[in-house]
């Protein structure tokens, strides 16, 4: 058909729509797999799928390079269509240390960044300077710190309020070749202070509220007191033994409790339940009881302990889950599920977010989460004196001789944090302070640091 006064004629219009249906033919694929999440790689001329990094950490007011290239600042960053391949990503802010990590985006995967809060930069605030402390504690409710100063040859117990910057001193231990020993109890204000190592010869019990009153324990008791922990409930209880006899005591009315005759290996309280180390009196091995004073049952055969494990202490118990560290040696026993794991351990703590279990020597670190096996995390030719949770994340702080390495666990990145020497650490980790006894540019001291 004709139009009347048209340019176009029929065979412009043929070659028309023989020109859009082959620009069809040959954009529609390209469209759809654009809008599956392919990409053309032009470095190695290949069409590619396609991935996505996810970027939410604090502060929000953070930003973004990726491979040096800065993309936004300001958080949740969610980057689409990244050819699949390694990213090099920077995460900056001011008065913050950067955050950095090599990722492989794979295809159709997306990489998350979270779960992280960045440190902040700055330099530590002397509380107390001019003292050499050896160790410090933080009460639950983070008001108070305990500290154990080093005075000649004697270690002089303080407690320090945070809020009024009050100084007392507590007790003074006249013979401290093996240092002083401070435990808060779990979920009050009260605190133990006793010499270095069992057998204790002398155990006392201060209220930090009014720390005028004391309970000295070995004086009551007239005998060396084996091992003592304090009660996990809000109540101020303490269980201790001492002349072949557990027993407790409470705080606040100073009553005391015989729970038992304890002619057990060792023994650990969880949750008002005894575990015990005993010997089997057929084999003369070594087994696990639990709830001693109850419902008495093996946790482990005999068998489960060779003759290599047979030197034990309990160093841990909570959801059925038990630590055992070998006495002589830098081992440790893990029992969970059935299962029985042996680690490199010396020292140990569980952190108070998500049951995390940090196990460590000078050499290694090693984590335990319910449910999995443990897990290898760091390995170093350093000294590693301490390890410290700093936050809901776990974001640790690794205290070495002479400076203080952060690591994002769940990550595997690092980087400084403070450059100093350190005796002993304590972390507000609802108010991001971290308290150090330690020498700073040569003074020593008791200081703060707000990460």
């Amino acid at each position: 058909m004709e139009y009347p006064n048209s340019k176009i004629t029929k065979p412009i219009r043929t070659i028309i729509l023989v020109f859009f249906i082959v620009l069809f033919l040959v954009l529609a694929p390209g469209i759809i797999l654009y809008t599956s999440g392919y990409r053309y790689d032009w470095q190695y001329g290949l069409l590619r799928e396609t991935g996505s990094i996810n970027v939410d950490i604090a502060p929000d007011t953070a930003s973004i390079y990726i491979n040096d290239v800065r993309i936004k600042s300001g958080m949740p960053v969610r980057l689409n269509d990244r050819v699949p391949g390694k990213y090099k990503i920077l995460i900056s802010n001011d008065g913050y240390f950067d955050w950095q990590k090599e990722v492989l985006v794979k295809n159709k995967q997306t990489v998350y960044i979270k779960d992280i809060s960045m440190l902040k930069t700055g330099a530590p605030q002397a509380i107390i300077s001019g003292k050499d402390i050896a160790s410090i504690q933080i009460s639950r409710d983070k008001k108070y710190l305990a500290y154990a100063e080093r005075v000649n040859t004697t270690s002089v117990a303080h407690l320090y309020n945070l809020s009024t910057a009050q100084d007392t001193t507590l007790f003074t231990l006249s013979s401290a070749d093996g240092g002083m020993k401070i435990e808060f109890a779990p979920n009050n204000n009260y605190l133990s202070v006793s010499d270095g190592s069992a057998p204790y010869e002398s155990v006392l019990i201060f209220n930090a509220d009014e720390p005028a009153k004391e309970i000295n324990l070995t004086e009551r008791i007239k005998y060396p007191i084996d091992k003592y922990q304090w009660k996990e409930t809000v109540g101020p209880e303490l269980y201790f033994s001492a002349n072949k006899r557990l027993m407790s005591i409470v705080a606040t009315t100073e009553q005391r409790y015989v729970l038992g005759k304890n002619s057990w290996i060792d023994w650990l309280m969880q949750n008002g339940q005894l575990w015990t180390l005993q010997t089997a009196s057929g084999t003369k091995q070594i087994k696990l009881v639990r709830d001693t004073l109850g419902f008495s049952s093996d946790y482990a055969d005999a068998n489960r302990f060779t003759s290599a494990e047979q030197d034990l202490q309990l160093a841990a118990a909570y959801a059925d889950t038990i630590l055992l560290k070998k006495n002589n040696k830098s081992e440790m026993i893990l029992l969970s599920n059935g299962n029985k794991y042996t680690v490199a351990g010396e020292k140990f703590l569980l952190s108070e977010y998500n049951d995390w279990l940090i196990i460590w020597t000078p050499w290694e670190i090693w984590t335990y989460s319910k449910g999995e096996e443990p897990n290898l995390l760091n390995r170093s030719g350093e000294q590693l004196n301490a390890v410290l949770p700093l936050d809901k994340y776990n974001t640790l702080a690794l205290v070495w001789n002479d400076k203080t390495t952060a690591l994002f666990p769940y990550y595997l990145v690092t980087h400084d944090f403070i450059n100093a020497s350190i005796n002993s650490t304590a972390a507000d980790t609802l108010n991001r302070t971290m308290y150090f006894a330690g020498k700073v540019n040569n003074s020593e001291g008791l200081w703060k640091l707000n990460y």
